[in-house]
C-alpha cells in the first residue's frame, strides 16, 4: 500500500507544471542590457528601453515570469561569467558562440549591409578582392560566415559606429553590419564622416539571426521566453511593437517566413496571422502579399473574384491618396532635393500600382474574362515605344538597346496595348538580368496568305541565362529561376507568366532558349492581318472645363477627400464634400451641382444607391446631373454595374487629374 501511495505521489509531483519546478522562475530572472540601441539599451536614468526590451517584458508576463532587469557595461559572455544576470534578451547567433553561452531559437533576423565609398564601384563580394573589409562581431571573437574572396582582409570590430570611423578614416575599403544598427550610425553619423557619401549592399547570405542568451542553467528560462514570444507573433503584438521601434522594412522577408512558420505551430489561430501576413506585406511592399493572394484565388472562382475585387479597393484606395497628393506637390515650389525624395515616392507608388495590375491581369487571363481589342495599328511605332520605355534603364546599367526590324508590314491589326505589354516585359527582363553587353528586339515577318502576315518576334540579351530545368517553370506564374534571383533582382514572377498567355490568347506560343553565363532568348510568332494605313486625325488637345464648375465630392476617404478638394480647388473649381451616399442625396436636395464625383464602396449608403435615389428625385425636375464614378475596385464588370445605376461615366482609382478635368469638360461641353 505504501508502495502505491509512494508511487502516486511521484506521478503527482511528476506531472506539477514545469514553472512551478524550475528554481529560476520562482524568484526574479536577472535579465541585463548593456547600451545597443536600438534593440535594447537604457536612458539617461539607466533605465532599460528598447525593442528587444519591450519584447522581453511582453513574453515574460505571457510566460507568468518576472523580470530584474540590469545594467550591464559588458557584453553577454562577460556578464554571465561573473554571474551577474541569468538571461541577455538579443544574442546575434554565431559558430562556436554556444561554448560560452546557451542561445535559444532565433526570435528575429535582419538582412546585413556591406557600405562602402560610392566611388569605390563595390557591387558584389566578389569586388571585395584585394580590398579590406571591417565586420562586426560581439567582443570582436566571433567570425560570421560569409565568403570572401581569398585575397580580402578581414577585420573585426564590437560596434557599426567602430566599423563606419574606420570606412571614413580610409583605413578599410568596406564595412559589413545589420542594416537597421548601420542606419542610426549613418543618422548620427561621426565629424569624420560628415560630407561622405556612401553606397550599400544588401548581403541576404549574411542575415544575422538573434536568440535570447542564457548562463548556463537557465536554458529552460530562456526557452520558456522564446515560446512566449511565438505567442506575440500569433495575436500580432510582436508586429505592433517591430512597428513601433521602426524595426520592420522592405528587407525583412526572413521575418515574414519566420511569422508563417509560428502560424503553422498555432492551427487555431490560421486565420489570424494569415490575414497579419497578408497585411505585413501589403504595408512593405513585399512580394509576400502577391503569393498568400495567389493561394486564395485558387480556392474557387467566386472565392477569387471577391479577395480581387477587395484586394484592388484596399490597395487602390490609399495609392489614389498617394499618387494624388505627389503629384499635387510636385506642381507646387520645390527645391531639387525635396522634388527628388517626392518623385521616387510617386515612382514608387506606380511599380506597387503595376503589381497590383499583373495580378488582375493573370487572373482576368486564367479566368478568360479578358477580351483582345483588334484595332488598325502601327507596328514600328510600337516597337519604338517598347524600345524608348526601357531605354534609359539600359543606359543606366551601360547596356546597348537596339531593334532590328526587317520587312515587316506598316500597319497591321490586332491589341497594340497587350503586344506593347508583351515587348516591355521581355524588354525589361532582358535589362532587368544583364550587366554588359547589348539587348535586341528583332522582327521578321513572312507573307502568310489571307491577308495577312506572320510575324516573328524575338528579344535576345547577354545577361545571367537559365539553366535547362529552371526553363521548364519559367512561364508558370509567381516564379523566378530561384530565390536568389528574387532577392538580387525583384520582382514578383508574374511578367512571363502573363505574357506568355496574352500570347497564346492572340495564336502563338512563347519560346525560351539559354544558357547559364550566356543570356537568353525569348521569341514568339503572331499571324497579323494586313491593313491600310488610316487617315491621319489631328493630335488631340487635352480639354478641361472653359468655366468654373460647381462640384459635389462624395468620398468616405479623409486623404481621398481632400485630394480631391485640393485638386480640383487649384483648377479653379468650387468644391463641396460629403462623406457617404445619403449626405449626397440630402446635398442634391439642397442645391444643384454641375457635376458629382461619386465614390462607389461608402458605409451608410454607397454610391450605386445614391446614384439610383439621385436619378428618382431628378425625374419631377427634368434635370440630370452628371454623376462619375470613381472606384478602387477596377475588376470587369465594374464599369457597367456603374453605368446601370445611372451613372454617366467611370474612373478607376488612382485617377489622374488631368484625366478627370477631362471627363469634366465633356460633360460641360454637352
Amino acid at each position: 500500500m505504501r508502495r502505491v501511495q509512494l508511487a502516486g505521489i511521484v506521478l503527482l509531483l511528476s506531472s506539477l507544471p514545469s514553472c512551478l519546478q524550475s528554481p529560476g522562475l520562482r524568484r526574479p530572472v536577472r535579465i541585463a542590457t548593456d547600451d545597443s540601441p536600438p534593440f535594447n539599451g537604457y536612458d539617461a536614468n539607466r533605465q532599460p528601453k528598447g525593442f528587444a526590451i519591450d519584447v522581453m517584458n511582453r513574453a515574460a508576463a505571457r510566460a507568468g515570469m518576472k523580470l530584474e532587469w540590469v545594467i550591464s557595461d559588458r557584453g553577454p559572455e562577460e556578464t554571465f561569467e561573473a554571474v551577474e544576470a541569468d538571461l541577455w534578451p538579443v544574442v546575434t547567433v554565431f559558430g562556436g558562440r554556444e561554448k560560452h553561452l546557451y542561445m535559444s531559437e532565433p526570435w528575429w533576423r535582419k538582412t546585413t549591409v556591406m557600405y562602402s565609398h560610392a566611388d569605390a564601384n563595390i557591387k558584389s563580394v566578389a569586388d571585395l578582392a584585394g580590398k579590406r573589409v571591417v565586420l562586426t562581431s560581439p567582443s570582436k571573437r566571433y567570425l560570421p560566415k560569409l565568403v570572401f574572396p581569398a585575397s580580402t582582409t578581414v577585420r573585426l570590430v564590437a560596434g557599426a559606429t567602430e566599423g563606419l570611423l574606420l570606412l571614413c578614416s580610409g583605413k578599410v575599403d568596406a564595412a559589413w553590419a545589420d542594416l537597421r544598427i548601420t542606419e542610426s550610425a549613418l543618422l548620427n553619423r561621426p565629424k569624420e564622416c560628415e560630407g561622405q557619401r556612401f553606397s550599400s549592399m544588401r548581403l541576404e547570405e549574411g542575415t544575422r539571426e538573434f536568440a535570447i542568451g542564457a548562463r548556463f542553467g537557465f536554458e529552460k528560462e530562456a526557452d520558456r521566453l522564446r515560446e512566449a514570444i511565438d505567442e506575440l507573433a500569433v495575436d500580432g503584438e510582436l508586429v505592433r511593437l517591430a512597428s513601433q521601434w521602426q524595426f520592420l522594412d522592405s528587407t525583412d522577408a526572413s521575418v515574414f517566413s519566420w511569422l508563417e512558420r509560428v502560424k503553422r505551430k498555432n492551427e487555431k489561430w490560421r486565420d489570424l496571422a494569415s490575414g497579419l501576413v497578408l497585411i505585413l506585406a501589403v504595408s512593405f511592399g513585399s512580394l509576400y502579399m502577391v503569393q498568400r493572394a495567389r493561394l486564395r484565388a485558387e480556392l474557387s472562382a467566386k472565392a477569387r473574384g471577391e479577395f480581387l475585387a477587395n484586394m484592388s479597393h484596399e490597395i487602390r484606395t490609399p495609392m489614389n491618396g498617394i499618387l494624388g497628393m505627389t503629384e499635387l506637390a510636385l506642381g507646387t515650389h520645390l527645391d531639387p532635393e525635396q522634388r527628388e525624395y517626392i518623385r521616387t515616392a510617386h515612382d514608387a507608388g506606380r511599380s506597387l500600382l503595376r503589381i497590383l495590375d499583373d495580378v488582375l491581369d493573370l487572373s482576368r487571363v486564367e479566368s478568360g474574362k479578358l477580351a483582345l481589342e483588334s484595332i488598325p495599328f502601327d507596328l514600328r511605332e510600337i516597337v519604338q515605344r517598347s524600345i524608348l520605355a526601357l531605354s534609359i534603364q539600359a543606359q543606366e546599367k551601360g547596356l546597348t538597346l537596339r531593334g532590328d526590324v526587317q520587312e515587316v508590314p506598316a500597319w497591321v491589326s490586332g491589341d497594340p496595348c497587350r503586344l506593347q505589354q508583351i515587348l516591355v516585359n521581355l524588354l525589361g527582363n532582358a535589362t532587368k538580368f544583364s550587366d554588359l553587353g547589348e539587348i535586341v528586339l528583332r522582327i521578321r515577318s513572312t507573307a502568310a496568305g489571307d491577308g495577312g502576315a506572320r510575324v516573328e518576334f524575338a528579344v535576345s540579351d547577354s545577361g545571367i541565362g537559365i539553366s535547362p530545368e529552371q526553363l521548364t517553370r519559367i512561364f508558370d506564374a509567381f516564379t523566378q529561376a530561384d530565390a536568389s534571383t528574387t532577392r538580387r533582382y525583384g520582382g514578383t514572377g508574374l511578367g512571363l507568366a502573363i505574357s506568355a498567355r496574352l500570347v497564346k490568347m492572340m495564336g502563338g506560343a512563347m519560346k525560351a532558349d539559354s544558357k547559364p553565363g550566356f543570356g537568353s532568348t525569348f521569341s514568339f510568332a503572331l499571324f497579323l492581318p494586313t491593313v491600310a494605313a488610316p487617315e491621319v486625325a489631328a493630335a488631340p488637345v487635352m480639354a478641361v472645363p472653359n468655366r468654373p464648375l460647381s462640384l459635389l465630392v462624395v468620398e468616405d476617404n479623409l486623404v481621398n477627400r481632400t485630394l480631391l478638394e485640393r485638386m480640383m480647388g487649384k483648377a479653379g473649381h468650387r468644391v463641396h464634400a460629403v462623406e457617404d451616399g445619403s449626405l449626397a442625396v440630402a446635398a442634391i436636395a439642397d442645391q444643384n451641382f454641375d457635376a458629382i464625383l461619386m465614390d462607389v464602396n461608402m458605409p451608410v449608403m454607397d454610391g450605386l444607391e445614391a446614384t439610383r435615389r439621385i436619378r428618382e428625385m431628378e425625374k419631377a425636375s427634368g434635370r440630370h446631373t452628371p454623376i462619375i464614378a470613381l472606384t478602387a475596385l477596377a475588376i470587369r464588370g465594374d464599369a457597367e454595374r456603374c453605368l446601370e445605376a445611372g451613372m454617366d461615366a467611370y474612373l478607376a482609382k488612382p485617377y489622374r487629374r488631368d484625366d478627370l478635368l477631362a471627363t469634366l469638360a465633356r460633360f460641360d461641353a454637352a
